[in-house]
């Protein structure tokens, strides 16, 4: 559900992380996974952890926390650049996020960044 109030909308965007540090995060996971540097954010739907921007940008699953990969080097290689830790979990590696990636996952899910959302074709009510 979007911001209903333009006053708290105004107020929580001063602590919304930037999207050009988000994308420059993205940006240094992605030249450790050998991918070419994106321009800008992917669109995606929020509250799915396949399809919400940071999964498509990192090639992983994304929960509030972090991003998770089949692979221990892949999640090695990306805890290096972020400067965070990772652990194995569920049968995957879970890389955990930096406070600005964290704080984004967190913001996009409440429908703080319109414009980095798909817009849904299916209707709310079927007839």
């Amino acid at each position: 559900m979007p911001y209903r109030s333009p006053i708290v909308f105004w107020l929580l965007r001063w602590l919304r992380p930037r999207e050009r540090a988000v994308l420059r995060q993205v940006n240094l996971a992605r030249r450790a996974l050998g991918k070419a540097p994106l321009k800008q954010l992917p669109t995606g739907q929020p509250g799915h952890m396949r399809r919400c921007p940071l999964a498509q940008a990192l090639d992983g699953l994304v929960g509030r926390c972090g991003v998770a990969y089949a692979s221990h080097d892949t999640a090695r290689r990306v805890a290096r650049v972020w400067g965070t830790a990772y652990e194995p979990r569920a049968g995957r590696y879970l890389v955990y996020f930096p406070p600005e990636l964290s704080r984004f996952v967190q913001d996009y899910d409440l429908h703080a960044f319109p414009r980095l959302a798909k817009r849904s074709t299916s209707p709310l009510i079927a007839a």
